[in-house]
């Protein structure tokens, strides 16, 4: 019902500006899985094409934990790249990012979200379902698909109308402007990075980490895989040692077999070896083999 009610609002009042509008529901798994991803590109990009405004929310009706797109912060961003938007702004409860030193007015202009985090508490509005972290989160995602974003306060008395003070390129809020290069990697590689899931982890050493990152073929040889954890045809996060942090996506084929009863013969057994293979059109196909 608050859909509906949400959704006649939109429709009511875009009326009187000859604008139609759509709602479109999506779940996590729609862009996890990269043809449902595509599509939903598709559909949204067509619906614009032809004047009509999506409303894009998250179908809480069907969602559970595993396929939840975890907030609006979140998904706004993943759709802001879907479409190719030219600006991502956000509304919040708050006038912009503060500095930490100075809360009493917002940052115009950052462009080093690592630093802007050194600003931020892990406070949360009552009506959010994450603080000012996740919409730094947000920021990141929707830069990697080179679209900028403005960080500023709901409408108000005094503000009315805060997308049209930040289409009319009035100083509110904070600015988050795209980085060099940004969008270079591509949309496959932006919808590995931020839309698709991981569903197992590869730890590896910091040679074979190495390899994988350089695509370095010798730098391969003798390289052990500790533990692979995934279901088919399934994502990846590849995870050095040291640190343990992940240092690469891909999708795989690979299938692990069940683990082995603990023991020492045992763990040597179920340890790999990992080589990365250059093939026609598949620079980094990976092939996995038992170690004796």
């Amino acid at each position: 019902m608050v859909s509906h009610a949400l959704i006649h609002r939109y429709t009511t009042l875009l009326e009187r500006h000859s604008i139609p509008v759509a709602q479109v529901l999506l779940t996590g798994d729609v862009l996890d899985h990269r043809s449902r991803y595509l599509n939903a590109t598709h559909t949204l990009t067509t619906l614009l094409e032809h004047r009509v405004l999506p409303i894009v929310n998250e179908n809480d009706s069907v969602t559970h934990d595993e396929i939840k797109l975890g907030d609006n912060d979140r998904l706004g961003a993943l759709v802001a790249g879907l479409v190719g938007a030219d600006l991502l702004v956000i509304l919040s409860s708050v006038d912009g990012l503060y500095e930490s030193a100075d809360p009493s007015r917002p940052i115009a202009t950052i462009a080093d979200t690592d630093a802007a985090r050194a600003h931020v508490s892990g406070d949360r509005s009552t009506t959010g379902t994450g603080g000012f972290a996740t919409k730094l989160d947000a920021v990141d995602i929707a830069r990697a698909h080179g679209v900028p974003t403005v960080i500023t306060r709901g409408p108000t008395d005094a503000r009315p109308a805060p997308l049209a003070a930040v289409l009319n390129a009035e100083p509110v809020g904070t600015v988050f402007p795209i980085p060099d290069g940004a969008g270079a990697r591509g949309a496959r590689k932006n919808w590995l990075s931020h839309a698709a899931v991981p569903r197992g982890r590869v730890h590896v050493d910091a040679g074979a980490a190495r390899a994988l990152i350089e695509r370095d073929v010798a730098a391969a040889q003798g390289s052990r895989v500790w533990r692979a954890t995934s279901t088919p045809a399934r994502l990846l996060s590849r995870c050095s040692v040291a640190p343990p942090a992940p240092s690469a996506r891909r999708l795989t084929n690979y299938t692990p077999r069940p683990a082995s009863p603990a023991s020492p013969a045992n763990a040597r057994r179920d340890q790999a070896h990992a080589q990365v293979h250059r093939r026609q059109g598949d620079p980094t196909a990976m092939t996995w083999c038992t170690a004796a």
